[in-house]
């Protein structure tokens, strides 16, 4: 299983409808950057989440003000 961080750009455009089920894109991280946020109510949080080759994952700013994602991070179908 991966453990390794990899870098994630930052989404620049909004996906379609039919794919971001119950995301919310916002900026709540960095004011000029756009992510999508899955917010989960049992805990009344929300994360910062990124579509990538068909899966959500979520993402985690670093000090560098970027986000990294690795793979023991992908939501399972029914998190999303």
């Amino acid at each position: 299983m991966e453990k390794r961080w990899t870098e994630v750009p930052v989404q620049t455009e909004k996906l379609p409808d039919t794919e971001v089920g119950t995301t919310i894109w916002g900026n709540a991280h960095i004011k000029e950057r756009y992510v999508y946020y899955n917010y989960v109510k049992e805990t009344d949080t929300s994360h910062a989440v990124k579509y990538i080759n068909g899966d959500w994952y979520e993402i985690n700013l670093n000090e560098d003000k970027k986000f990294y994602t690795k793979q023991t991070l992908r939501l399972q179908r029914e998190d999303t």
